[in-house]
């Protein structure tokens, strides 16, 4: 079973990113899924990304313009995908396996 994640460059120290990179990729492949890192191209494979990337790049923000538009436009990427699993790549997974995924186990009450 695929997670994804999204990286996009940013102001942020590349070299740190990429070594995060790292540990999420392993920790979730220790626990039995194949984890893929998409990028900008992923994201151009969305039948709408182009309108999403407009309108995501025209929203207001205090914070790193390119972070704030990475944080829209990764879910084109996974829905480019075909759906799934989409995690930032700073959780880290210690104790969930694919076999443990009943959603109706996860809802809130």
């Amino acid at each position: 079973m695929h997670v994804y994640t999204y990286y996009g460059p940013t102001a942020f120290d590349h070299n740190e990113q990429q070594s995060l990179i790292g540990l999420w990729r392993e920790s979730w492949a220790k626990q039995g899924f194949e984890p893929v890192v998409l990028d900008h191209k992923d994201m151009l494979r969305c039948d709408r990304s182009a309108e999403l990337l407009k309108k995501a790049t025209d929203l207001p923000t205090i914070n790193i313009k390119q972070y704030e538009v990475n944080c829209f436009i990764r879910y084109a990427a996974v829905q480019a995908k075909g759906g799934g699993i989409m995690t930032d790549y700073d959780v880290m997974n210690y104790w969930i396996h694919p076999g443990r995924l009943l959603w109706h186990e996860y809802r809130y009450p």
